[in-house]
């Protein structure tokens, strides 16, 4: 702007213009704005996220979503999922064609029932994976999810400005219950929601659940150099507070490669069932014959 000013005489005034310009654009709200906006028009692939109660009490959940560098539809997905100090490991990959799930995770859960006892059924599980029902993950792609995502930043815009603020390391803004209502709208009318064909009640259950909530509150902050953003919910429920924090960071890896399961690692339902069949039977056997033994 001051480029233009030609004239000495009008240099206080653009100066002053000039600070305006700057106060507006650089409110908590644009910047936050401006970050989750860079963070999800980014070409980042590698994307950890975590979900935890605030007291650490209940069911936490982190992993990470690895996207091949060259092969954007080839994804793979790995969470952890504790409750009572056990856990899980849930493995999911997919393709523009295909989406297979490891069955690791029966050998996790296997052991939270007790039966830690069966280690090569564990191995098996390990490196078996089955093919899943493939047609709404084929569905979502990436660059949709990344427009909806950028989407749902300009619902941000709306807001009112007082909502916003800077903090440290970043920028944050809090949403009550008409906010939190209104972004579940906005959230339906995403392509991806669309895509995976949310049933209206599912969407009708969401909103009279946060009827239901004492005093919600949701908190959103972007950190101030992009790439991470965490959110701290609250509300009363039943009488009982309940509180969750999620975070969600990304980065880029120019050589990043996700290799799809092997022929020979991926069984149809039956060869699967066989398997752990001939497993325990093998199991039962050797048991019987160390029984034998006294």
């Amino acid at each position: 702007m001051n480029k233009k000013i030609v004239a000495g005489s009008v240099i206080a005034v653009a100066a002053v213009a000039g600070g305006i310009g700057y106060g507006v654009t650089h409110t908590a709200k644009s910047q936050f704005a401006s970050h989750m906006m860079s963070m999800f028009k980014s070409d980042d692939n590698v994307y950890k996220f975590s979900l935890n109660s605030a007291d650490k009490s209940d069911m936490r959940v982190s992993g990470e979503v690895l996207q091949d560098a060259k092969k954007a539809s080839t994804i793979a997905l790995t969470a952890d999922v504790t409750s009572d100090g056990q856990t899980a490991t849930y493995d999911l990959k997919k393709n523009a064609k295909h989406t297979y799930v490891s069955a690791g995770f029966l050998g996790d859960i296997m052991k939270m029932d007790g039966a830690s006892d069966i280690p090569e059924l564990a191995k098996v599980l390990k490196n078996t994976w089955l093919e899943t029902d493939n047609k709404s993950y084929s569905k979502v792609k990436p660059d949709v999810v990344k427009k909806d995502a950028q989407t749902m930043t300009k619902w941000f815009t709306d807001l009112d400005g007082k909502k916003f603020k800077k903090v440290d390391g970043g920028y944050q803004v809090t949403l009550n219950k008409a906010d939190y209502k209104s972004f579940i709208g906005a959230l339906k009318k995403t392509e991806t929601a669309k895509t995976m064909k949310v049933k209206a009640e599912t969407w009708k259950n969401i909103t009279s659940s946060i009827d239901k909530m004492g005093k919600p509150k949701l908190t959103v902050t972007m950190a101030d150099k992009g790439h991470q953003v965490k959110v701290a919910s609250e509300a009363v429920v039943e009488g009982k507070k309940v509180a969750f924090n999620t975070q969600l960071t990304t980065t880029r890896k120019d050589n990043q490669t996700v290799k799809m399961p092997t022929s020979e690692e991926i069984k149809t339902q039956k060869e699967f069932t066989n398997i752990i069949t001939a497993v325990i039977m093998q199991y039962a056997f050797q048991q019987m014959g160390s029984d034998s033994d006294y």
